[in-house]
């Protein structure tokens, strides 16, 4: 028997993974902090029982349960309101869309999924092959191997439908592809290798004892460990895409709009290039300031650096002198001899406890790595895309008025300092203000009226809150240095949040996360004099497609189905980040499949806490996993330099533990002594 029942779908992001969530939930409907809640939610600023959802005469209704935080509706609070499609509903750190509101005759549980930021897409297969050329001819764009590896037009390999591109593209079905007996893709099939299908394989193999599988920075911190740590250069190797460990992350700096005499956002006392982290960036630019005869500029860092961030703006590196000190130390080290260019297929355990690693060069030829020891350290699946943004370069084959923001998009500024314009910016991080950052300089040096118009999807009146402390907000973003507070990477947080289960770590990770930017006075005093003379302007809504207009862009903002607002820009740029999903790097994938491997609370890779990777375990050999890929485990700010070298440490003393080959305890002696060594620019 069925009933007429009233539904309503409530859409979030994770507020520390940024992963998209809905749940469509019959009414009446609690939210609150208790498992039993229609909507449970992870936080200690969420009561246990927080609010309650009704539909009314009058329509739905959120009533606030006497809480201690307060329910927000458009970022005003409540005690009991109603609330329409579009709107967002604030509750602790959580910030909803009211996507929906409909009667069905059917009554069901309440849903709650992890949603696809791509269902304009039909049948959403993933297949882990080459499309390539099929996106080539559909967007018209290159296939560099790091595009593919990051996501063109937003989409990873892992994401993209092939039947679907080649009938876009108007190409034949693909005929099914059976692996050649002799070609490594035959034995990669079985969860465990044999020594004896390996002969069989017609593809060079080296052993070698430790693997690190990304080429970026994360990779040459644990390298560089290992080297401090006495493991000889010809043991150990890296493959990547990147001639340069800082490559990919430069690109993306350059890209996101912090050239190289900007600084990073980066704590003061990480080093990727130090092991001891002595002396520091800080300690270095002032004396350079010194020498110079810049003794003012000096003594502001020595203040910036005693006194942040409360008295003062948190100290943080420039680029170029981290990418200096990393390229002395890779020469240091000997990384290019250690370095191998390539793409790595699939991971296997052999039955000598080992681990088989199938990997493509450069020119597309098949290379096994035999390893004992392996570090995944692989960073971001892709470019996270907006799905309408997305659906309208994919729609209209323009990737020059709708970019995102980590994507090479210097026309835009080129174009708006001759000719002005309107820009859409979506996003209210870091990236962000860097971009609003640039858009402001074009705009000052060539004179053109540039126009700003500010897209979130929900104002900010109050920022996130953890016990006594809530961050300060102004003109809708949340201020603070970096993506988790300073304790929490380094302090009596990080010590806390080591000893918690996975429940209690969730609550705390969401209310340590989301999304922010570091409290500069000059970036703040653009924002302010953009309001004032008015070429800054803020809009908020859920944003439904984006569409051709008359030659421009037109941005639509809808309330359920009904059309709220339309504006109208020569570039839209998506500065909503970095897509760290697990299941859409290709790699991890295979790996989750294979081995049925366990996820953390934030549904990505469970890790000890010396970053082995549970479940990869295999005899003597070890697998580590390290970056964005562990969020969610004991350490925070997994992708910060600080987090690589902390992991690194982790698991070189771990080796060190297990009398790996080589790997030598860093007693006092040695620590001075490879210092010394570090100081001099002499190998370790």
């Amino acid at each position: 028997m069925s009933h007429t029942q009233i539904f309503t779908l409530l859409k979030w992001s994770d507020p520390a993974t940024h992963d998209t969530y809905e749940a469509y939930l019959p009414l009446p409907a609690t939210i609150g902090r208790d498992p039993n809640s229609a909507l449970h939610l992870s936080s200690g600023a969420i009561d246990k029982e927080h609010a309650l959802l009704v539909h009314t005469e009058k329509g739905l209704m959120v009533r606030d349960l006497n809480t201690a935080q307060g329910t927000y509706i458009n970022g005003k609070p409540i005690k009991y309101a109603t609330i329409a499609e579009g709107d967002s509903l604030t509750i602790g750190p959580f910030t909803m869309i009211v996507s929906r509101i409909r009667r069905e005759s059917t009554l069901t549980m309440p849903i709650r999924i992890k949603t696809n930021e791509y269902d304009f897409l039909p049948d959403l297969t993933t297949a882990n092959v080459d499309v390539n050329e099929v996106i080539e001819r559909l967007a018209g764009l290159s296939s560099d191997p790091d595009q593919t590896s990051t996501g063109i037009a937003g989409l990873t390999t892992q994401q993209i439908p092939t039947a679907f591109f080649r009938e876009q593209a108007g190409l034949p079905p693909e005929e099914p592809k059976i692996p050649l007996p002799y070609s490594p893709e035959a034995i990669f099939q079985d969860p465990i290798i044999t020594q004896q299908a390996l002969h069989t394989v017609h593809a060079p193999i080296e052993d070698i004892t430790y693997l690190t599988i990304g080429g970026g920075v994360g990779s040459f911190v644990w390298v560089d460990h290992l080297r401090v740590h006495g493991v000889s250069k010809d043991d150990i190797r890296s493959i990547g895409f990147e001639h340069k460990p800082y490559g990919r992350y430069r690109r993306l700096c350059l890209n996101s709009q912090i050239p190289d005499r900007e600084r990073l956002r980066s704590d003061s006392g990480s080093m990727p290039d130090n092991v001891w982290g002595f002396p520091g960036y800080a300690m270095q630019e002032m004396a350079r300031d010194m020498m110079k005869g810049h003794v003012g500029h000096a003594a502001g860092l020595l203040w910036r650096l005693f006194g942040e961030p409360v008295l003062a703006e948190s100290y943080t590196p420039i680029a170029a002198d981290v990418f200096d000190a990393i390229d002395r130390e890779a020469e240091r080290i000997g990384w290019y001899d250690m370095a191998r260019l390539g793409r790595v297929r699939q991971i296997r355990k052999t039955d000598d406890g080992r681990y088989a690693v199938w990997y493509e060069s450069q020119n597309q030829e098949a290379h096994i790595m035999l390893a004992n020891y392996i570090h995944l350290a692989i960073g971001y699946s892709g470019i996270r895309m907006l799905p309408d943004i997305t659906k309208y370069r994919l729609e209209t084959g323009d990737m020059q008025h709708a970019v995102n923001a980590y994507e090479d998009h210097t026309h835009v500024y080129d174009d708006l300092a001759t000719y002005g314009g309107t820009v859409v910016v979506r996003g209210r991080g870091i990236v962000a203000s860097r971009i609003i950052q640039r858009l402001y300089e074009v705009r000052e040096a060539s004179g053109a009226d540039i126009r700003i118009i500010h897209l979130m999807r929900s104002p900010i009146a109050k920022g996130h809150q953890y016990r006594g402390k809530r961050r300060t907000v102004e003109n809708h973003w949340e201020m603070q240095p970096y993506n988790f507070p300073k304790a929490a990477i380094i302090g009596k947080l990080q010590v806390e949040i080591s000893k918690l289960d996975d429940d209690q770590r969730d609550a705390l990770l969401n209310d340590w996360g989301g999304t922010t930017t570091a409290d500069r006075g000059d970036w703040r005093n653009i924002i302010k004099q953009g309001l004032r003379e008015g070429w800054y302007s803020t809009n908020f809504g859920a944003v439904s497609e984006v569409v051709p207009f008359d030659g421009r862009i037109a941005t639509q903002i809808c309330a359920g189905n009904k059309l709220q607002a339309q504006i109208i820009s020569d570039y839209v740029i998506d500065a909503t980040g970095l897509n760290a999903k697990i299941d859409d790097n290709p790699l991890l994938c295979d790996l989750l499949q294979t081995y049925k491997l366990k996820r953390n609370v934030k549904n990505r890779l469970k890790v000890t806490e010396t970053f082995e990777l549970q479940g990869m375990r295999n005899g003597n050999g070890r697998m580590f996993a390290v970056g964005a890929a562990t969020l969610g485990n004991h350490f925070p700010a997994v992708d910060s330099f600080i987090g690589l070298q902390f992991a690194a440490q982790q698991t070189v003393d771990e080796l060190a533990h297990l009398h790996a080959p080589q790997v030598k305890s860093l007693t006092a002696v040695r620590s001075a002594n490879q210092w010394l060594k570090w100081a001099r620019g002499v190998q370790p």
